[in-house]
């Protein structure tokens, strides 16, 4: 391992010292995008990966236990609900009869 880095080390050093020959700017150019681009690409993985487990963590908290779902006893009863649906009925009969059609304007060209 260490033989290696010594080579990958020693390949930078001597590409940093001879910068000013094009060719030798290669493996700098190399590590000047595949640093940033390697640190984005790892980034944006953690942020995907700390949003879903957040997301999937306030999933958990909104849903009630199904114990708490078979507990449930309905809000209103049947005569409940058709006494309101007899109110709203009976209200819109009243909007509807008040309705009044528009009254169309004369026509100024004639």
């Amino acid at each position: 391992m260490s033989d290696r880095r010594d080579r990958v080390g020693g390949a930078f050093r001597a590409a940093w010292e001879n910068r000013t020959d094009p060719e030798s700017l290669r493996p700098i150019a190399a590590l000047y995008w595949r640093v940033p681009l390697t640190i984005g690409v790892v980034a944006i993985v953690a942020l995907l990966g700390y949003g879903a487990y957040f997301f999937l963590d306030t999933l958990k908290a909104i849903e009630p236990p199904a114990s708490a779902i078979a507990k449930r006893t309905p809000k209103l009863d049947r005569a409940q609900l058709e006494s309101v649906l007899a109110q709203l009925a009976a209200r819109e009969e009243a909007f509807l009869n008040r309705a009044v059609p528009a009254a169309i304007p004369p026509d100024p060209s004639i």
